[in-house]
């Protein structure tokens, strides 16, 4: 049976997602300004986690191609965007490209309400399917292009220069830009096809990484867990390490307020609370972003800007105050002492 396709009005898109196309879309040469009136918010509303229609999202891209005469702006603009965020800096660290696939696609919701994504595997083959139940392949084509291509660049810097497409599938029809787009993927494109596709030499999934270590897999599980889990936390503590995971994961700032919104309490309930536990909202949130900023920093992978904006700093030399005040040495420093 075919998937249930959701009425638009019902679908949204992450604020940091959309933050990040609107920055794809300007190098196209559309002026910024005239993006962020088309979606009518601002970049910091967007950091704060603000989620957007689908269809206002769908007409960044119309406005783009009107503007520039770019009839694959979407794809256009993948080749220009390194996806962020905790969850795409973690996948790029991860042990295994298989395991961290696996909780991009099961987390792939996060991004864009009605998109799905699954990994499958037929030796010598794999495959990572998407679908989005919204809209029809005309209506979707620019944002499916943008999709797939920016997970095929996250993927390629998992896997290592070494990492070749076999071949990509879309659903929309082709309408004379076949070349175009075998140049951007590397690889045959099969257009009108029931499903986006794009295929890959299975080996490549149990490769083990150059860039693996145990902490990154460790702040995997705990993002996995803080986004998976309907189980009642140890402590309130946990439960607000949890929460501030899964805001994190999802690109946006763990403030207070929407830690508390997340628990379902107020936010005087839940600083009285970790009062009671003996800490403050403050110590358990610059906690788990140590944690994780200290994990990601063992990468060479990621420069330090990436690491920042993804335990939502708004710029390195405020992720570098706060790093020097969680540990007494400057980031750039404490890395130095993991690359000898």
């Amino acid at each position: 049976m075919p998937p249930r396709v959701r009425r638009d009005g019902n679908v949204t898109v992450g604020g940091l997602q959309v933050l990040q196309g609107i920055e794809a879309l300007s190098e196209l040469g559309v002026r910024a300004t005239s993006l962020f009136d088309v979606v009518g918010t601002e970049a910091t509303t967007l950091e704060e986690g603000a989620r957007i229609p689908l269809a206002a999202v769908r007409r960044l891209f119309s406005v783009t191609q009107r503007t520039t005469g770019d009839a694959l702006a979407g794809l256009h603009a993948a080749e220009r965007v390194e996806f962020r965020g905790p969850l795409a800096y973690l996948l790029m660290s991860c042990p295994r490209l298989r395991e961290g696939l696996a909780l991009y696609a099961r987390l792939s919701g996060v991004a864009i309400s009605a998109l799905r994504q699954s990994l499958h595997v037929d030796p010598p083959v794999a495959s990572i399917v998407f679908g989005l139940d919204a809209g029809t392949p005309h209506e979707n084509r620019h944002l499916m292009d943008y999709v797939v291509m920016g997970t095929v660049r996250t993927v390629r810097r998992v896997a290592g220069p070494g990492f070749r497409l076999l071949e990509v599938h879309t659903r929309h029809a082709a309408r004379g830009h076949e070349a175009e787009a075998a140049r951007a993927f590397g690889c045959p494109v099969r257009f009108g096809r029931p499903e986006y596709r794009i295929v890959f030499p299975a080996r490549v999934l149990e490769d083990r990484s150059r860039m693996s270590n145990p902490l990154v897999a460790k702040q995997l599980e705990k993002l996995a867990a803080a986004l998976g889990t309907s189980a009642a936390p140890a402590s309130f503590r946990v439960g607000v390490e949890a929460a501030t995971r899964g805001l994190l994961a999802a690109g946006h700032r763990p403030k207070a307020a929407s830690v508390a919104r997340r628990m379902h309490v107020s936010q005087r309930t839940l600083q009285r609370r970790l009062e009671a536990e003996g800490t403050t909202f403050n110590a358990v949130r610059d906690g788990v972003l140590r944690e994780i900023a200290e994990a990601q920093l063992r990468s060479p992978i990621l420069s330090v800007k990436e690491i920042a904006s993804s335990v939502a700093f708004a710029d390195v030399a405020t992720f570098s105050k706060a790093f020097r005040r969680w540990t007494g040495d400057a980031p750039s420093r404490f890395r130095a002492r993991f690359q000898r």
